[in-house]
């Protein structure tokens, strides 16, 4: 969490931070409101369903607070299903 928080701080305005991953996982609350108060990059984020890679970006300004379940979590799939995404090569 602590890696994804300094990522997205260390990103440099209008640029695009790689999130990539050989698991499912999923953001929390505060890595979110991090990445809503940035404001002006992108998130691309790569993780495996299946036998494929697929990658979701997340758009600068997007309203995270749509992301979230009701326990404050966004699970990559359930991002997937939000945002939609594509293929991508591993």
């Amino acid at each position: 969490m602590n890696a994804v928080i300094a990522n997205i701080g260390a990103t440099p305005a209008g640029g695009t931070l790689r999130i990539q991953t050989d698991r499912i996982a999923c953001f929390d609350r505060a890595m979110l409101e991090v990445f809503a108060k940035r404001g002006n990059i992108t998130m691309e984020v790569l993780f495996p369903v299946g036998k494929s890679m697929m990658k979701v970006t997340i758009p600068a300004g997007i309203d995270t607070n749509n992301l979230l379940d009701n326990k404050g979590y966004c699970g990559f799939l359930n991002l997937l299903a939000i945002i939609g995404g594509e293929a991508a090569t591993r």
